[in-house]
């Protein structure tokens, strides 16, 4: 499966299938090599169009004591540098998704992200590379059933998305100016410290999960930032 051509695919877009709409936690990532990787942190929240996405390691050490990039020694900066979070457009068939990143907080080499889906039973499903030989396990934790809204813009700069579920939200805002390179993402954080303007340009992308509360308070509980 994980030499299938992406060219015998016939990806659709347009409305995206209920199976796949909802907030999403993964239980399992089992890596090609072999390695099982529980303690990640990933939300895949999915509207009828567009997706985020979060992965924050388990292991992050706490940063609540900065207040800009420049406060984070080493440590933290690598800490930041490990984390993954996109936003995009969902490409789909009935046995498999095309996740199409419109912002990326660490763009990764590689083929693009495209796995074949199975629903194991209700609200469990099953993601296999179509590409890479990983296998990861979903959960379900809201369905489309609650009130699903989704928007998207410009400012002349970057792009924003937000999407919500019920009293579930997700963030994604660019960065500015531009994307860094996917094959020296690490190395060039390290290479910025002390440069405040340098840290931001690499880092300054914020994928964020949080809870709309009673009063109608929008509270962030996981960011990249």
């Amino acid at each position: 499966m994980s030499d299938t051509p992406r060219t015998t695919i016939d990806w659709r877009q347009g409305p995206v299938p209920d199976r796949y709409r909802g907030l999403w936690r993964r239980r399992l990532l089992i890596d090609e090599d072999g390695s099982r990787d529980a303690d990640t942190i990933v939300w895949w929240l999915q509207t009828g169009q567009l997706f985020a996405d979060i992965r924050l390691p388990g292991d992050r050490a706490a940063l609540a004591g900065a207040t800009c990039f420049a406060d984070l020694d080493a440590t933290g900066l690598s800490c930041l540098a490990r984390q993954e979070g996109f936003a995009g457009i969902l490409e789909w068939t009935d046995a498999a998704c095309a996740w199409r990143r419109k912002i990326d907080f660490r763009p990764l080499p590689g083929p693009p992200d495209e796995g074949w889906m199975e629903e194991t039973k209700p609200g469990q499903m099953i993601e296999r590379g179509i590409h890479r030989g990983y296998l990861e396990e979903w959960v379900q934790s809201a369905s489309d059933a609650d009130v699903m809204q989704e928007w998207i813009w410009h400012d002349g700069w970057n792009g924003a998305t937000v999407l919500r579920l019920g009293d579930v939200f997700m963030l994604a805002e660019d960065r500015r100016p531009s994307p860094p390179e996917a094959n020296s993402f690490e190395g060039d954080v390290q290479a910025a410290i002390g440069n405040e303007a340098a840290l931001s340009a690499l880092l300054d992308c914020e994928i964020s999960y949080g809870h709309v509360e009673a009063d109608g308070s929008w509270r962030i509980a996981h960011s990249t930032i």
